[in-house]
């Protein structure tokens, strides 16, 4: 995870859970940029207040000695780091992510202007904490054109392996429905990685 360090394998997805250094999700951000100069890399993590007091707390040797640097800075503007308070927010955000080459859209915000090569989603089960109110909804379609191709995707999560959440049998069944239980959503998750 270290930019100057061994370079992680091809893949398409990826999930990183349990213990894992603060700063990882930065150094795999900064190797994307460097690895894939004319694409950007999104981080979206749900607290800029918990990534950052993480990273103080941490104070990451490599960061605090190079941060500064010419090059590390331009790797750095490629990185577009988004905090979606809530499991809504998020949703809605990942929807409304364009791409537009003629940086005519409305909405800067959400508006890329480089394709991603990488996205990192940062500590989603914090959004199933009790401080965070569940507001599940459908998902909904990103609006990235076709013609480009799809980022990579991992998942840095320390506690998704303690991550319970009620399973539901479908509503056609009935009475015969059992009552929801708690499932570790670790293994569902995995499903949807390499």
């Amino acid at each position: 995870f270290f930019p100057s360090g061994p370079q992680l394998p091809d893949f398409d997805s990826m999930v990183v859970k349990g213990s894992y250094h603060p700063s990882a999700p930065i150094h795999c951000a900064l190797s994307n940029a460097s690895s894939f100069p004319d694409t950007q890399t999104l981080l979206v993590t749900p607290s800029r207040e918990s990534i950052s007091s993480a990273l103080q707390n941490y104070n990451d040797d490599w960061i605090v000695r190079h941060s500064g640097e010419g090059n590390v800075l331009d790797l750095s503007s490629r990185i577009t780091v988004l905090y979606p308070p809530s499991p809504a927010h998020f949703s809605f955000l990942m929807s409304m992510l364009s791409i537009d080459d003629n940086l005519s859209s409305i909405n800067v915000a959400t508006t890329l202007v480089r394709p991603p090569s990488l996205l990192i989603l940062h500590e989603l089960s914090a959004y199933f904490y009790p401080d965070f109110e569940a507001n599940p909804s459908e998902p909904l379609e990103p609006r990235i054109p076709p013609s480009y191709t799809l980022p990579s995707l991992i998942l840095f999560d320390s506690h998704l392996d303690h991550l319970k959440l009620p399973i539901l049998k479908h509503p056609s069944a009935g009475s015969k429905r059992p009552a929801s239980k708690l499932e570790n959503v670790a293994f569902f998750v995995q499903k949807y990685f390499d």
